[in-house]
């Protein structure tokens, strides 16, 4: 039971944290997209290097970026690139599976990414918030027992 306040109580000072920020003026925009987009370039461009696949990701990840920037209305300035976490289970479902049954892994994650946006937007935050505690709740017991 000590987990679940703990939890909550991170909730809180995270939310307390979120509640005073100010907006962002347009030169910090700039700045921080600016910051985004040399962290996201090196990823995007050497993480399909790296297992094996066209580099032309650059060229999706704008398109992904673009259509993100459309439907957030420009809220949140993010360059969209590749993440170095699926570079090990792309090689080895690569190698398990070949590029076919890689590709479709990752169609399928990106599918889940998408049901559950979906989710978010349908139910609200609170749905994760809910679901957030009780799987924190099972890893925290799991890691703990």
């Amino acid at each position: 039971m000590l987990d679940v306040w703990i939890i909550l109580y991170l909730q809180k000072v995270n939310k307390e944290r979120m509640d005073n920020m100010k907006p962002l003026n347009p030169i910090q925009k700039t700045v921080v997209g600016v910051q985004f987009l040399f962290v996201a370039f090196g990823a995007t461009v050497l993480v399909p290097l790296l297992v094996g696949l066209d580099p032309s990701a650059l060229f999706t990840a704008g398109i992904g970026t673009l259509i993100f920037h459309l439907v957030t209305k420009g809220k949140v300035p993010i360059f969209l690139g590749s993440s170095f976490a699926f570079v090990a289970p792309i090689i080895k479902a690569t190698e398990l599976y070949g590029l076919p049954g890689t590709m479709s892994g990752l169609v399928a994650v990106g599918t889940v990414y998408g049901l559950m946006s979906l989710l978010v937007r349908w139910r609200g935050i609170g749905f994760i918030k809910r679901l957030n505690v009780c799987f924190l709740r099972w890893l925290l017991g799991r890691l703990l027992f």
